[in-house]
């Protein structure tokens, strides 16, 4: 049963009806998510020993048009329920947080509105800063700062209508305002953390606080106003931000210590797990567990896991250059299903920790009163170790004395744990890793995973039986007859395309005329766009050529793409542009504050370093951009009544086999092309055949589709995709697959283990 209000809070607990306990928290996104498969999470985290769960509230996935009312609901409605109307079916955010509370979870609710998260835009509306050019984002802008008021008003009304807050007896026990404000590694911090940003965090402290007076309120790694509580982010500096009792000095002083992100990583198209250009792509459960002791020992309060389930990047939620798969290296897999051996070692982790909560919570921090530990030396000699130590938290009766221990270097060591209740404790500890021990005795080791948790393997069925599979060819051309194609002297930007449309879509379509009078041998065609950005070329309807960038980066890219011996006459060129997503960044680590960009953004020209040959296209000559793909709106023809292919959309069709959704899941796996992919008419992202760097191995070879977007068991399924590298009906099967136990050696404590996740 949760409690109807937050009591008390401490610097160093938080109290509910006088109890004190610590949170350990989860991040999951129900936009991320079908509600079939959120329920199904939510019943794991409870399993995995937490109790409480982290949400973004996007903003861009309950208003993607612009003039269009805000809608709480959540994008993937269940095939089944569409056309039913008794409520048993909704999904919305109110939906997704009560059951969250139906399940004892407490939640910590994140509402930017700008909130990162590997989201493209940030989770900002794409409309939004075209709509208003002259608006700084995330600053003291007026304009800004009335649209983002209005945001909250919209937000924070819709929770207490439905009574979500805590003091009304609902799960959210924290709300969020802004996310990692004046947060940048990159640039020199006066030109982040200044007097007008601060300006900037204390104004959203005051507006949070005037619309919702009784939510305690956070601000997360970066600025923050002085009535809301500083939160860290991050990975391995958790324990120094601790000990500068975090930015503000606060942290443990009269404010509790709360981790907001314990991160684990996400995933980028086309590299290796082992060297990603951006961040990393996982961390082990031993690492992350030796970390977690690490916060605690030093009185933390709250930790939570970003991610704890990850999900799929539906539609177009991928931020540039992330995979489908989100966040894969998470607790849970992308599907739901269990990532072992990492989930058992976080279960034996987290009810260890909740059966010394007491103990630690009604004791004073002890935060920078560590005690060196023993370690015993060549020769027999015992000294002090340099970076070992331990923290003692102690109570009244039996266990009720905590201690963590830890070994801080990466040699292995022998050290001398004094305890109150059994005298000396003399171990072996691994290199970076942390004991617990209750009155003496090990009751959890970081680095010690019980054999029987790595006996996990995955098992696949027999390929589902296709019923029909049929193609179709999408039009290379931008100028056919239609609302959505404008004409004019340039190439006009991608996002003004789909924005101008009200077009949801990835792609555009441009095209122009040119006339050559000479022949010009080995050509390349050179395009100003943005990273994380494609262009597939055809000349005469003729495919010539492609290239991309697909960087977790922002900013702008020239690609460079070979086309071919090109003779002289009047040449049809068609270009079609598939942004990988925007960005999500705004304002930090580089990025700026206004409109993000997609296609063609400037100049593209001809050249041939044969005959010095080079010619701009953008000289005034009449180009035709068109929004998204014909074949997104029917407007596709059958095969062999186009002039070219400008890729080809794919029909399968099948039944829904029987199998238990708890336990198995059902995946596409598919091994040619890239485009976007939907399931009963619901777009369930992109797919794309790229390997992880130079390897033979995937960035993502399986992609799961959700049990309730499925017809009933034994009905029938539309699968559909397009390709813009004219693969019909070809490289794809689907099978069901799970985990199972064996009894020798399975799944193994790696990032990116082979299999543990798909």
């Amino acid at each position: 049963m949760l409690p109807s209000s937050l009591t008390k809070m401490h610097h160093r607990l938080h109290l509910h009806y006088g109890l004190a306990t610590i949170f350990l928290s989860g991040s999951m996104h129900p936009v991320r998510t079908t509600k079939a498969t959120w329920l199904l999470a939510l019943d794991e985290a409870v399993n995995n020993g937490l109790n409480m769960i982290t949400i973004y509230v996007m903003w861009s996935s309950h208003q993607p048009f612009q003039d269009q009312p805000f809608n709480w609901s959540l994008p993937m409605q269940s095939v089944v329920c569409e056309h039913q109307d008794d409520g048993s079916c909704e999904w919305t955010l109110a939906h997704a947080l009560w059951a969250a509370a139906r399940r004892g979870l407490f939640v910590h609710l994140r509402l930017g509105p700008y909130v990162c998260a590997e989201y493209t835009y940030g989770g900002i509306p794409e409309w939004l800063p075209l709509k208003y050019p002259d608006m700084e984002m995330r600053r003291l802008s007026l304009q800004w700062m009335t649209l983002m008021r209005e945001y909250l008003e919209q937000a924070i009304t819709y929770l207490r209508a439905n009574r979500l807050f805590a003091y009304q007896g609902g799960p959210i026990l924290f709300a969020q305002i802004e996310n990692e404000l004046g947060d940048d590694g990159s640039v020199d911090d006066a030109l982040y953390k200044n007097e007008s940003l601060q300006k900037y965090a204390d104004w959203c402290g005051a507006v949070a606080h005037e619309l919702a007076p009784d939510v305690i309120w956070t601000m997360c790694n970066g600025l923050s106003a002085n009535n809301t509580i500083t939160t860290f982010n991050g990975d391995f500096a958790a324990r120094n931000w601790l000990e500068a009792h975090g930015e503000t000095g606060r942290i443990q002083i009269d404010q509790p210590a709360m981790w907001t992100e314990a991160e684990g990583g996400f995933q980028i198209w086309g590299e290796e797990p082992t060297a990603p250009s951006d961040y990393y792509w996982g961390r082990t459960a031993r690492s992350m567990a030796y970390f977690t002791l690490q916060w605690f020992a030093r009185g933390g309060s709250h930790l939570n896991y970003y991610m704890f389930y990850g999900g799929q990047n539906f539609g177009r939620m991928a931020a540039a250059g992330i995979t489908t798969n989100y966040a894969s290296d998470a607790v849970l897999c992308s599907s739901g299903q269990r990532h072992e051996p990492k989930f058992t070692h976080f279960q034996d982790l987290h009810r260890t920790l909740a059966s010394v909560a007491h103990v630690m919570v009604n004791a004073e921090s002890a935060l920078l009163k560590n005690e060196s530990l023993s370690v015993l030396l060549p020769g027999n000699v015992w000294d002090d170790g340099t970076d070992q130590q331990m923290f003692v938290y102690s109570g009244a009766g039996p266990r009720s004395e905590v201690i963590i221990a830890e070994n801080n270097s990466n040699e292995s060591v022998i050290v001398r744990i004094p305890s109150a209740v059994i005298g000396n404790v003399v171990l072996k500890m691994d290199p970076f890793s942390a004991l617990l021990l209750i009155d003496g005795d090990i009751a959890f080791d970081t680095a010690s995973i019980a054999p029987k948790r790595l006996t996990y393997a995955r098992n696949f069925s027999d390929a589902v039986d296709i019923l029909s599979c049929s193609g179709q060819v999408e039009p290379v051309e931008a100028g056919i007859l239609s609302e959505r194609t404008l004409t004019s002297s340039i190439p006009l930007e991608q996002t003004y395309l789909m924005v101008n449309s009200s077009l949801s879509s990835d792609y555009a379509w441009y095209g122009t005329t040119l006339s050559l009078a000479q022949d010009v041998p080995f050509a390349t065609l050179s395009i100003e766009t943005s990273q994380a950005n494609a262009m597939v070329i055809y000349i005469d309807g003729r495919f010539v050529g492609a290239s991309d960038t697909h960087n977790h980066k922002e900013g702008n890219a020239t690609l460079d793409i070979y086309i071919g011996n090109l003779e002289v006459g009047n040449l049809s060129l068609a270009i079609l542009s598939e942004s990988l997503g925007y960005g999500n960044l705004l304002g930090r680590w580089g990025a700026g504050t206004r409109a993000k960009t997609k296609g063609i953004i400037g100049n593209v020209w001809l050249s041939s370093p044969s005959n010095s040959f080079n010619i701009s296209l953008v000289d005034g000559r009449s180009w035709q951009s068109h929004a998204g793909l014909h074949g997104e709106h029917s407007e596709i023809k059958s095969p062999g009544t186009s002039s070219g292919s400008g890729g080809v959309w794919s029909t399968a069709r099948f039944k829904t086999p029987l199998y238990d959704m708890s336990s198995i899941g059902l995946f596409w796996e598919i091994s040619l092309g890239r485009g976007h992919f939907s399931l009963n008419g619901k777009d369930l992202g992109r797919y794309w055949n790229i390997t992880q760097g130079n390897t033979d191995e995937a960035s993502q070879r399986y992609y799961f589709l959700p049990p309730d977007l499925l017809a009933r068991s034994g009905g029938v399924n539309t699968l559909n995709w397009f390709d813009a590298f004219n693969n019909s009906c070809q490289g794809f099967e689907l099978r069901l697959s799970w985990i199972f136990q064996r009894k020798d050696a399975g799944f193994m404590d790696e990032v990116a283990f082979p299999m543990a996740c798909i």
